[in-house]
């Protein structure tokens, strides 16, 4: 378990949900992940688990930890 210290934008979190299946090589074990309702979440998770009912083409928000590098 590792703590999640970063602002919770959904750059941030798809970073760190990816490196997380990567790490456990389960990526391509996953089917569904249910989450609250928050759009960080929602819109995080939209490109590992795409519905047509919440396809967007919206690009993630800026990851301020990237931020004058």
């Amino acid at each position: 378990c590792q703590r999640f210290e970063e602002s919770h934008t959904a750059s941030i979190i798809q970073h760190r949900f990816d490196n997380i299946c990567k790490g456990y090589d389960i990526a391509a074990k996953l089917n569904y992940i249910i989450t609250d309702n928050a759009a960080n979440m929602k819109k995080a998770l939209q490109a590992n688990f795409p519905s047509d009912d919440n396809m967007n083409t919206e690009p993630l928000d800026d990851d301020p930890t990237e931020a004058g590098n």
